[in-house]
């Protein structure tokens, strides 16, 4: 055999072996001819064993071979006769070989069209030449804005009003449905502000975490903070500062009878504010199932059913969630969850060290029988809350919940859904409260931060829009409710248990739901179900808002 070598790349070898005496290797006639050109025919030569290499583009050629006789039959005297003797080289027999051809090379990621009967679809029509002007003035629109959400998903043309730039697009103007421009990574899942409230400090222009340098003493001391309805603390090194123009030095509220309260309090603050974060950070770790239980509770109607058993479920399912990527969402949307809160709650001062103050004995106040946190204090653990808890976290979700919604796998739907529960329930929250301290402090709006709330808001109906258009979020429910068990568990990928809770959950939402008629009619955005009930609403189509 004779000595074989790599050939390159860029050449293609075949080798077999023959063995001597197969019929269509005897020579006839022989007649020389050359293969046209281009062409890389494979001409075997009656030597076996062989090897052939084919230069693509060029003539087949075969390597040298071993000297062996070559086995005629009859030849025209006209036509020449191979050589013999022991010097002869040995050459192809040309005309009688088997003849192996290359198929043609298919250009990468294009199919070849089919040899049966069936048509091959048309490809999409290529533009060949520039954009018009029109068509240029459309394309510059949709490159700054995006296409809508039903758009993106369905991959069709997104094409603007060009009567008006704020109304739906064609494609979703013709299919009656809301025309969403936004992507899930633009959503507001907290209410945003630009600085902390200036009812408590002036001092800072940003969220930005800048720590106090003015201090009146050098007496550094511990104390631990919670909010006013639980017991779930956090310690804190406090200072007394120098006051500036701007910091609030006293509690204020209003009376049943509409008079303005006050109550002075120290000028105390944080010492180290990102040390504070670590503190905090903790804190919420370890006490997710406490606020849980504090704010949501094990209530005896439909309504505290179902928000209770859904909070639940999503705790449960952040340890048993099948991939990392589910179970990182979940984790990460219940710390969000309780930063939320963290924000929007008044919070007091615990333990031993009351800083001199004492409790509060005005029924009227949100603070009575207890000691509330110095405003300059609240100013800062705002700015650290939002630089080191809700603006980092809110990117987290919300990239993961992306990417599990873009994916549309049903294997996800489960923890999607729980996802979304808590996410929308806590705007329902944030609303409320909102609309709470405005009236607390007798603010003439409704909303003390109604730029926030709004956006905030417009989140909520952003992550709706992609519940039902991109995952059908509410046809489980209808599964559940008219049927087989069965096939619900194969469209969510649910296991019994989980099979069993969507079910029960069905059942609670199917008796709640005349309740719920009222809610988008009255605008009643602070209700707990105003943006939960929209989950469940296979025809559901967005506010205005949107």
């Amino acid at each position: 055999m004779p000595n074989r070598r790599r050939a390159p790349d860029s050449q293609i070898r075949v080798a077999a072996a023959i063995p001597a005496g197969i019929p269509w290797l005897e020579v006839g006639e022989l007649q020389p001819m050359s293969p046209p050109a281009g062409r890389t025919d494979l001409l075997l030569a009656s030597t076996p064993p062989y090897d052939l290499v084919i230069y693509p583009g060029r003539q087949a050629q075969a390597p040298p071979q071993p000297k062996l006789p070559f086995r005629t039959g009859t030849a025209s005297a006209a036509e020449p006769t191979p050589p013999s003797g022991p010097d002869a080289a040995p050459q192809l027999l040309v005309g009688t070989s088997k003849v192996w051809k290359v198929p043609p090379r298919v250009p990468r990621g294009r199919k070849p069209k089919a040899k049966t009967g069936n048509p091959v679809p048309a490809l999409k029509p290529v533009r060949h030449g520039p954009l018009g002007a029109d068509a240029r003035r459309t394309a510059a629109q949709r490159r700054q804005t995006g296409a809508c959400m039903i758009c993106h998903y369905k991959k069709t043309t997104c094409t603007p009003d060009k009567a008006d730039s704020g109304a739906p697009c064609i494609s979703c103007r013709s299919r009656e449905l809301p025309c969403v421009a936004y992507r899930v990574t633009d959503v507001v899942l907290y209410r945003e502000q630009d600085a902390p409230c200036h009812l408590f400090s002036k001092r800072w222009k940003s969220m930005d975490m800048i720590d106090i340098t003015e201090w009146a003493d050098n007496d550094v001391r511990t104390i631990k903070i919670s909010l006013a309805f639980l017991e779930a603390p956090f310690e804190v090194e406090v200072r007394k500062f120098v006051p500036l123009p701007g910091d609030s030095l006293e509690e204020k509220w209003v009376d049943k009878t509409g008079n303005l309260k006050t109550w002075p309090v120290p000028p105390y603050g944080i010492v180290c504010m990102a040390q504070a974060a670590d503190s905090i950070s903790g804190m919420i770790d370890s006490n997710v199932g406490i606020y849980i239980r504090s704010l949501i509770g094990a209530g005896t109607g439909d309504e505290s059913q179902l928000l209770w058993q859904t909070y639940l479920a999503a705790f449960k399912h952040c340890e048993n969630a099948p991939t990392e990527a589910e179970k990182k969402l979940l984790c990460n949307t219940f710390r969000l969850w309780v930063s939320c809160r963290l924000t929007s709650h008044p919070d007091r001062i615990v333990g031993d060290d009351h800083l001199g103050m004492r409790q509060i004995d005005d029924p009227d106040s949100p603070f009575e029988h207890m000691t509330p946190s110095p405003p300059v204090l609240g100013a800062q653990l705002e700015c650290i809350m939002y630089s080191c808890f809700l603006r980092p976290l809110s990117e987290k979700v919300l990239r993961n919940l992306m990417e599990l919604m873009e994916a549309r796998r049903q294997s996800t739907w489960y923890t999607i859904y729980l996802a979304l529960f808590l996410l929308l329930h806590s705007c329902a929250m944030m609303t409320r409260r909102d609309m709470e301290y405005a009236r607390l402090v007798s603010l003439d709006d409704t909303l003390a931060n109604p730029q926030g709330i709004y956006k905030q808001m417009c989140g909520a109906t952003t992550l709706l829009a992609h519940f039902h258009f991109a995952i059908k979020g509410a046809v489980p429910f209808r599964l559940a409710l008219h049927g087989p068990s069965s096939e619900l568990g194969t469209h969510g990928a649910l296991l019994p248990d989980q099979v069993d809770f969507i079910v029960d959950s069905a059942a609670l939402v199917d008796r709640i739901r005349p309740k719920w008629r009222d809610l988008r009619p009255t605008e009643s955005y602070g209700h707990d179900f105003y943006w939960i009930s929209q989950m469940f609403d296979e025809n559901w189509k967005g506010d205005k808002m949107a």
